[in-house]
């Protein structure tokens, strides 16, 4: 009984709260549908053509809508002649056809869509056929596109075509310097040392500024001629041309010691040395990171740290280096400098000496423990460094003994 009157109360209140839920449904629409229809008479209307806001017509747009678009009905057609395995003359013809049916100030920005879309589909027949194009149009303003197309050449790795093409482009009136740049690059490239040798003057005011502003793509580019110099048996030849282009500077010849170092050209790094000395250029602390790569035994490293040390060279990287020459040679006097300078050491750095002091380490002795310790708290403790394995296994052993 006491059941049924449970079951009975749980009903009669859940039909109470439906029905005051129907009632508000209902008391909402007659408050707000009537506000609602009629506030749509009074609703915001589109404002007619007169008072629509206009574009600035002053002001001119940076660049054509139809100039951006034009390039792609033409995109098309030269992808299916490529694919179609066509002639220069017939891709020639497709292109000079489209250009000659737009503005003459808009060409350019046409063939630089082209062969940018093309990308890596370009063909030697597609940059042949819009050279043909500019030829035949004689359109002004082109160097973008020619450089273009000598980058295409050298993606191909069309050495007779980019030759060619780059004596037509040298030949003309203004030549810049991203041009010569280019050439340096496609005659690394190619293999081709002499025509890199020729191409040095054009590129070595850019190679000089990066003494001060250094420029990766510089860079990467003298790491490219040095390393086919290198390869070659020039080194002396590219010493030679440094000297003659004024650019014997710490980033080419650190450029020069780091690629010695990476292929154990231990002679060459020598002259490299000789060089250096003799154009009275600094060493930088990547020059004697790669010497202590290369050194042959504790006492050469132990002449390397030195030297870094009296030039105020010593950071991270050529105690870095340090650290493996000591356990390369397992030389205390090397691991001693290192620890000497632990209070200025990188927790890198520190987790190095950790395995230099340990037991079996060249300054591991009675008391490593305790040096293995107190590094651990100096240097590492709280710095947020994720040491390896080995390292807290020595920290374990120390704490443990």
């Amino acid at each position: 009984m006491a059941f049924h009157d449970t079951v009975m109360d749980v009903i009669a209140s859940a039909q109470t709260e439906i029905a005051i839920f129907l009632v508000a449904v209902c008391a909402h629409f007659l408050l707000f549908s009537k506000h609602t229809v009629s506030g749509g008479k009074h609703s915001a209307k589109k404002l007619p053509p007169k008072e629509c806001p206009k574009p600035n017509s002053d002001k001119p747009s940076p660049r054509k809508p139809s100039a951006n678009l034009a390039f792609a009905p033409l995109v098309r057609s030269v992808q299916t002649l490529i694919n179609e395995r066509a002639g220069k003359d017939a891709i020639a013809a497709e292109i000079t056809r489209f250009l000659g049916r737009r503005p003459e100030d808009e060409r350019v920005d046409v063939l630089l869509g082209v062969i940018s879309s093309l990308g890596k589909h370009v063909s030697c027949e597609a940059a042949g056929a819009i050279r043909a194009a500019i030829k035949e149009l004689r359109i002004e303003g082109a160097g973008r596109v020619n450089e273009m197309i000598l980058r295409s050449y050298i993606f191909l790795r069309a050495k007779e075509d980019f030759e060619s093409f780059l004596d037509e482009v040298l030949a003309s009136s203004a030549v810049s310097p991203t041009v010569h740049t280019i050439a340096l690059r496609a005659a690394c490239t190619f293999g081709d040392l002499t025509s890199a040798f020729s191409h040095l003057p054009g590129v070595a005011p850019a190679l000089r500024s990066t003494e001060a502003t250094p420029s990766v793509a510089c860079h990467q580019l003298f790491l490219q001629l040095a390393r086919l110099s290198l390869t070659s048996g020039e080194l002396a030849r590219l010493l030679q041309e440094m000297r003659k282009n004024s650019l014997a500077s710490g980033t080419t010849v650190q450029a020069l010691f780091q690629e010695c170092a990476r292929h154990s050209y231990l002679e060459e790094l020598v002259q490299v040395q000789d060089f250096a000395r003799t154009e009275k250029v600094g060493l930088t602390s990547g020059c004697f990171v790669a010497l202590l790569h290369c050194a042959r035994d504790g006492a050469t490293a132990m002449r390397h740290l030195e030297a870094a040390s009296a030039a105020q060279k010593v950071d991270k990287d050529v105690l870095l280096a340090g650290v493996g020459a000591a356990s390369k040679f397992r030389d205390a006097g090397v691991a001693k400098f290192v620890l000497g300078h632990a209070s200025a050491a990188s927790p890198e750095v520190a987790q190095g000496l950790l395995q230099l002091c340990a037991h079996g380490g060249p300054l591991g002795n009675s008391d490593s423990d305790t040096v293995v310790l107190e590094l651990y708290e100096t240097r590492l403790a709280g710095s947020g460094f994720a040491m390896d394995g080995q390292a807290e296994r020595l920290l374990a052993r120390g704490a443990l003994r």
